[in-house]
């Protein structure tokens, strides 16, 4: 199955050089970053503790993807305002690595709900399922709310029960496949 996983990342990296949008807006360099992080856990030449340094990339890029299209009021500075602090008293608390993921989940929901409003509340021409952006926010929506819902109960089913734990795992592990054939789906979009 990482195979297929690494293979559609592959895909994504090589055709979204074939696509110019997809160049303007940096999405090589994100399938780059994924691509060489997978496959080098897949060599075992890092083991997942490399992800703590991969969600700040992720996090930032999908922030930078996201700008141009998001429209940042007062109400979203303070949101972040308060968020900033929030994380970092969280920090006391938390682990680093829980706190960046969940973190990352959030934003990616509100990423890709913020842009699915803007599109409902301004329409064009252009059929949604023809953006660019359409695939990418499905496909980190459905990973955002995914990864919570294995992410929380997993704490627990590490400890007490081992084998729903791995289907959890499995399960996960597909659907982050199906997320990157939604983003090969995006690449092919002009618009």
């Amino acid at each position: 199955m990482h195979e297929f996983y690494l293979l559609v990342i592959f895909l994504c990296l090589v055709f979204t050089f074939k696509n110019k949008l997809a160049r303007q807006r940096f999405l090589y360099l994100y399938f780059f970053v994924v691509f060489i992080t997978e496959l080098l856990i897949y060599v075992k030449y890092f083991d997942g503790g490399i992800y703590q340094y991969t969600k700040v990339f992720y996090i930032l890029f999908f922030v930078y993807y996201f700008k141009e299209s998001l429209s940042i009021k007062r109400l979203n500075g303070w949101i972040l305002i308060f968020l900033i602090p929030t994380y970092f008293l969280l920090l006391n608390y938390f682990d680093y690595a829980f706190l960046l993921s969940i973190l990352q989940s959030f934003l990616y929901v509100l990423l890709s709900l913020e842009w699915f409003r803007l599109q409902i509340k301004t329409p064009d021409d252009v059929a949604i399922y023809k953006k660019q952006k359409f695939w990418i926010s499905v496909g980190i929506l459905l990973w955002g709310t995914i990864y919570l819902m294995r992410y929380i109960p997993a704490l627990f089913f590490a400890n007490n029960a081992f084998d729903f734990f791995s289907s959890i795992n499995l399960f996960y592990q597909a659907i982050t496949t199906f997320v990157y054939i939604l983003f090969l789906r995006g690449v092919f979009c002009f618009k």
